[in-house]
């Protein structure tokens, strides 16, 4: 939320729906009166991994003066590559296997895209993830 002259922010929310799960990402971006000049961008993704996972994205952006440098908003939804999901399930990886490793190489490569000052944090993510997919 701006509040003052000349504020920039991004968002981005990375969302993935597996099995029978349901999420709705949902993010604001707001220019207030007395923030002229701002800039703001809401950007969300979800994956939908499988049949029986829904997924939304559902960004919102508020602006109530007619002078900004930006306000932008954007939403995906996507699902594994048939091709791809193919091409490891005819070399021996089970449909669980190869979901496990798109969600996998999703996380990582968002948490590489962080911030240094998250890397720490990143790091007991992405093990908590690897801890959890592989106790399956």
């Amino acid at each position: 939320m701006h509040t003052g002259e000349h504020g920039t922010s991004y968002s981005k929310v990375l969302g993935i729906a597996r099995d029978k799960s349901f999420i709705i990402h949902r993010a604001l971006g707001r220019i207030t009166e007395g923030a002229k000049w701002s800039d703001t961008n809401v950007e969300g993704k979800v994956f939908v991994m499988n049949e029986g996972a829904y997924a939304a994205s559902v960004p919102i952006i508020m602006v109530d003066t007619g002078d900004v440098n930006g306000a932008r908003h954007s939403a995906a939804d996507a699902s594994p590559d048939e091709d791809q999901v193919n091409y490891l399930r005819l070399r021996g990886i089970s449909k669980d296997e190869v979901t496990d490793l798109i969600i996998h190489e999703i996380v990582s490569q968002f948490m590489d895209s962080l911030p240094s000052e998250f890397v720490h944090d990143a790091d007991i993510v992405k093990t908590l993830v690897m801890d959890k997919l592989l106790r399956q």
